[in-house]
Formats: C-alpha cells, structure tokens, sequence
C-alpha cells in the first residue's frame, strides 16, 4: 500500500466499525468508544462513502450488517489486534528467557581478552544466550552497518558512520621468544640483539609493517621480519627452537605465558599503548538485550572506562 492510499483508508474508523460489528447499536458504540452517537453516525457516513455500501441498515433489534460489513469482520478485528500488539509497552528484558545468538566480530587477541571472563556468566545467567565469533576483516568492519554483526571488537582504528564506541582498556607490548634467546640478557631485551634477529609479524589485514618498525625507524634502525602470520595463537608456536622474536599486546602475552620454555620481557624500543574498543550500529543503541551484553561485554574487560 502507497503512503497515499494508507493515508486515504482513514484506519482510525475501524475502531468505530468493529464496535458497531459486534454491539449492532451506534448508542451502544459510543459508549464502548467513549464518544458521542452523532460522531459515531458521522464515522459510518464516512465509511458508507469510503466503501461504497450501506454496511448497516435498521432492523427491528438493532443494526444489521450488510454481506459487504460482515465480509470485514474479520479482516477488521485482525488489524485492530494487530495495531494494539504494535503499541502495547515492550516486552521487558529478560536474559534468563532470552533466546538469541549474538555475532562477534574479532581477533583471537580480542576473544583472549574479553571471552573468558563473558562466557561463564551467560551460561549461568542467560542459557539461551549464545555467542560467534567471527575473524575481524575489512569486509567484517563494513558488515556491521549491514546487520550482519552485532558487535565488533577492535582497536583504535577508523569505523563506519553511525557506529558506537566504549573503550575496554588500554594495552601494551610485550616481546615473547626462546629462553636462552640473545636477545634476552638479564631479563632486558637487548636492542641491538633485538634488531638483528628474525621476527614474527602477525598482520591482519596484510600489512608488512607494524607499530615496532615505526617505532624503530625514529630511532633509525630497522628489524628483519621473517614470518607473517594471521592469529597471535599461531605467532608464539613459532618461537621454541628459534630466534624467532614476537612483539604482541601484553594481554596477549599473558595468555601465552605459560608455554614451556619461552619468556616475556618488555620491548627495547618505546611503543605507544593502544586502546581496545567495544563498537555497535547506532541502530542497536537502544535494543535491551544489545545493552545488556554491553555491560557485561565491558565487565568482563577488567578495567572498562569512558
């Protein structure tokens, strides 16, 4: 239906005719509708025009509708339920009843970051709440003004229009490689060591070059750059039985810490920290369960802030 014709159909005397469907009396309708009989006469003169049938003739009991009136019947009291269900109050949130698979758009530094600490109070609290995660990609980036994540978590990078932020955290660097490595002399990395010796690049969208070479280049030094790879998970299997270096997030390097026989030490170069951001479509700002993930999105953080 075209604006015009919707306009046309003066839906606001249906009221008026199911009234009159069911109570067959216009002194009737009127007090069901709270309005006088001379307006309800005036809304079926104006239907009678609109449908170009009596719809109602005097009988000796009452009203009796016309073949045409009692064909609307039930059209009528379907759009009447209808339109009452479209304004009747919101159905109030609730996570335990919530039936809903949330996608996540990230790396798997970012699911590192924030999953364990989310995960096992949806479970607890909203078990028919699920969570995808999904690579972070330029075509996931745009994907989010499409509707096709609801959530992205990213760093301090340009977005699409119409997105909304909250920052998570704030980040650092942390250089991870083989015990014994000569980089590392008494628990320091070395510099000049450190520029000499291979290291493992992960780059997410295909970049040959990240924030240690720019940080190098104003001290005028380079480094060799030997592996690129997609995922930090995969950078740090790498190091054992190398010179292999991995500058990586201190988050990162924490969740990797463990592994037998390889050690964490600050970067011998200054590295500017990095914040890390929750982003959703301005078209989810107001969606309940949407706000509800947030905040749990942003305590599951650690140290979310403003």
């Amino acid at each position: 239906m075209r604006k015009s014709e919707l306009l046309e159909a003066e839906l606001h005397l249906l009221p008026v005719l199911a009234a009159l469907l069911e109570l067959r009396s216009s002194t009737l309708a009127a007090e069901r509708l709270g309005i006088s009989q001379p307006a309800v006469s005036r809304a079926l003169a104006r239907l009678r025009l609109r449908f170009g049938d009596q719809l109602f003739v005097k009988g000796a009991r009452g009203l009796l509708p016309t073949a045409r009136a009692e064909a609307m019947a039930s059209p009528v009291a379907a759009v009447l339920v209808a339109a009452a269900a479209l304004f009747s109050p919101a159905t109030p949130f609730d996570p335990a009843r919530e039936e809903r698979v949330f996608r996540i758009a990230t790396t798997d530094y970012g699911a590192l970051a924030v999953l364990p600490g989310l995960l096992p109070g949806l479970m607890r609290d909203a078990p028919g709440v699920g969570v995808e995660v999904a690579p972070l990609t330029r075509d996931a980036i745009r994907g989010i003004a499409a509707g096709e994540f609801d959530f992205l978590l990213y760093g301090d990078d340009d977005l699409p229009p119409a997105c909304r932020t909250r920052v998570l955290f704030e980040d650092g660097y942390a250089c991870m490689m083989r015990e014994g490595h000569p980089a590392a002399l008494d628990g320091v990395a070395n510099l000049d060591a450190y520029c000499v010796a291979p290291h493992v690049l992960v780059t997410l969208f295909g970049g040959r070059r990240g924030v240690v070479d720019e940080a190098l280049k104003a001290q005028g030094r380079v480094r060799r750059i030997a592996a690129f790879v997609p995922t930090f998970s995969l950078a740090p299997m790498l190091l054992a039985g190398s010179d292999l270096i991995l500058t990586l997030p201190t988050r990162a390097a924490a969740a990797y810490a463990g592994r037998s026989g390889l050690v964490t030490l600050p970067p011998p170069v200054d590295l500017p920290p990095f914040i890390y951001r929750l982003v959703w479509h301005e078209r989810a700002q107001d969606d309940p369960a949407s706000a509800w993930l947030r905040a749990r999105i942003v305590a599951a953080s650690g140290v979310g802030c403003q």
